[in-house]
């Protein structure tokens, strides 16, 4: 028998697969754009750990990535990330 927790479980799980097909689809798009000459910028809004736009900056070395969060603790949290890369 199913609870709500199951469904929120899977709901969070299901969750997790579109953002991450979402960011395949944008480090696709800045790696091609990359090398067709152009320059990129990526603004990451709403950074959150920044794990996208240090996906894309790992992907594309020449893409500029700007990452931008209203939380101070999401900041300081990508920064770390950024430091340990």
């Amino acid at each position: 028998m199913e609870t709500p927790g199951d469904r929120n479980t899977q709901g969070k799980y299901r969750h997790a697969e579109i953002v991450s097909f979402l960011a395949g689809l944008a480090i696709d798009e800045v790696v091609a754009r990359s090398g067709r000459g152009r320059d990129v910028l990526v603004a990451d809004l709403g950074t959150g750990s920044g794990a996208i736009g240090l996906a894309i900056a790992s992907e594309c070395a020449i893409a500029r990535v700007l990452a931008t969060d209203a939380s101070a603790d999401a900041l300081a949290v990508a920064r770390a990330n950024l430091a340990g890369l």
